[in-house]
C-alpha cells in the first residue's frame, strides 16, 4: 500500500514539474509573439504598421514569411500543452491570426479602398463625362500588383482605364511616361490612344510593342514576316527534336478533349455521354487528317489520343479502314480494325493493325456502353467481349 501510495505521488509531482516546465514554455513564447509584433492581435497590428498604405499581395506573403516561425513555435506550445496547461488566450488568438492572415488583409485593404473613395469622391464624379460606379472607383484605387477586372462588353473596361490613368496622374502624381497601356486589337488600342489627354500617352497592341522596343534598341526596323505559318512549322520541328517538349506537347495535344471537362461533375458528363449517344453523328473529330488528308471521326475520346500519337510520331495511318483480306460472308460483315498502319518494307507497301480495346484493368467496359446500347451492363460487357 505504501508503495503504491509513494508512486502516485511520485507520478503526480513529476506531472506538476512538466507543467510548471511547459507554463514557462508558454509564457516565453507568448513574450516572444509580443515581442515580435508589439502585440499579439494580428489585425490592430496590420492596421497600425500599415496605417494608410495598401498591403499588396506580395507583401503580405512576405509579412506572413516573417511571422512563419513564430507560428511554427505556437503551433509546437500547441501540440505539447493541450492537456497539461492553462489555455492562453494570446496564443491562440495570435495562432487563429496568423491562419487567417489574407482575411485580415483583405479587410485592411477594403477600409483602405473606402477612406480612399471617399477622399477623392469629387475626383471620380468629375474626372469623365459620367460618374464611374463603385465597382469601377474600387478597382482603381486597387494598389495590388495585379487586379483583375471581369466584365461584360460595353460595361466600361475603357472608362475604368482612363480613370484609372487619370487617377495615377492627378492624384498618386506618376508621370504619363511610366504609364503603358497595352490592348490585344488594335481597335481598343487606338480607342485609349484618342481618349488619353495626356501627350506621348497611347494605347499599344503587344506587338506594336514589341516592335518599336526591338527597333528603338536595334536602330533599324525590323520587316514583318508575311508566311507566319511556315515559321511557327519551322520552329515546331526545331523544338519537336527535344524529348522534354516532345513529351509536353504529346501530352497537351492528347488530353485536349479533356481540358473542358476538368470542371464537369460525372453526372454531367453523363449527360453528355447520353447526348452523344442519341446524336446522329457519334463520334469525335480527330485533331489531324489521316494520311489521305481526311477528317478522322472516331467513337471514343481514347481513339483520339491515339491518332493524335500517330500523327506526332509520323505514322501513316487509316480509320476503320476494310481489311485487306476478304473475311466477309452472309453472317458477318468485312472486318474493320480501328487504325490500319500503312508503311514500306524494302519498297513494298505493308499494313500494321491497331485495336483499342475500351475496357478497364479487370476487363470491364464503360456503365455508359450499356446505356448507350439499351443494354444490361452484363449484356454490354458479354457483348463487346465477344466481337
Amino acid at each position: 500500500m505504501l508503495i503504491a501510495l509513494s508512486v502516485m505521488l511520485a507520478v503526480f509531482a513529476a506531472l506538476m514539474i512538466f507543467r510548471q516546465v511547459h507554463s514557462r514554455r508558454q509564457k516565453a513564447v507568448a513574450e516572444i509573439v509580443a515581442e515580435r509584433l508589439h502585440v499579439s492581435d494580428l489585425e490592430k497590428y496590420v492596421d497600425s504598421e500599415y496605417s494608410g498604405r495598401y498591403v499588396d499581395a506580395i507583401l503580405c506573403e512576405e509579412l506572413k514569411s516573417s511571422m512563419l516561425d513564430v507560428y511554427n513555435r505556437v503551433c509546437d506550445v500547441e501540440r505539447r500543452s493541450r492537456i497539461l496547461m492553462s489555455y492562453n488566450p494570446s496564443i491562440a488568438k495570435f495562432k487563429d491570426d496568423f491562419e487567417n492572415l489574407h482575411s485580415i488583409v483583405d479587410a485592411h485593404n477594403n477600409r483602405f479602398k473606402d477612406d480612399k473613395l471617399r477622399e477623392h469622391k469629387a475626383f471620380f464624379d468629375t474626372v469623365l463625362a459620367y460618374p464611374l460606379d463603385d465597382q469601377q472607383r474600387r478597382s482603381i484605387v486597387s494598389e495590388e500588383q495585379n487586379c483583375l477586372v471581369v466584365s461584360s462588353a460595353g460595361s466600361g473596361k475603357t472608362s475604368s482605364i482612363v480613370g484609372k490613368v487619370e487617377y495615377l496622374i492627378q492624384k498618386k502624381h506618376i508621370s504619363p511616361e511610366r504609364i503603358l497601356l497595352i490592348s490585344y486589337t488594335h481597335k481598343a488600342a487606338a480607342e485609349l490612344t484618342e481618349r488619353m489627354p495626356h501627350p506621348g500617352l497611347r494605347g499599344y497592341t503587344f506587338h506594336k510593342l514589341a516592335l518599336d522596343i526591338i527597333s528603338a534598341q536595334s536602330k533599324c526596323k525590323p520587316s514583318i514576316c508575311d508566311n507566319t505559318d511556315a515559321v511557327f512549322v519551322r520552329i515546331y520541328r526545331e523544338l519537336a527534336h527535344n524529348a522534354d517538349y516532345r513529351k509536353c506537347l504529346v501530352e497537351y495535344f492528347a488530353d485536349y478533349s479533356d481540358l473542358m471537362e476538368l470542371d464537369e461533375d460525372e453526372k454531367s458528363k453523363n449527360v453528355r455521354r447520353l447526348q452523344l449517344g442519341e446524336s446522329t453523328d457519334r463520334r469525335y473529330c480527330a485533331l489531324f487528317p489521316d494520311m489521305d488528308g481526311n477528317e478522322v471521326h472516331v467513337r471514343s475520346g481514347e481513339e483520339k489520343k491515339i491518332c493524335f500519337l500517330l500523327t506526332s510520331l509520323g505514322v501513316d495511318f487509316r480509320y476503320e479502314e476494310p481489311y485487306e483480306h476478304q473475311v466477309a460472308d452472309e453472317r458477318h460483315v468485312q472486318y474493320r480494325p480501328d487504325f490500319s498502319i500503312h508503311y514500306m518494307d524494302g519498297g513494298k507497301p505493308c499494313r500494321l493493325y491497331l485495336e483499342h480495346f475500351g475496357v478497364d484493368e479487370h476487363g470491364m467496359v464503360p456503365t455508359w456502353f450499356a446505356k448507350d446500347r439499351g443494354l444490361t451492363y452484363e449484356e454490354a460487357n458479354e457483348r463487346y467481349n465477344d466481337g
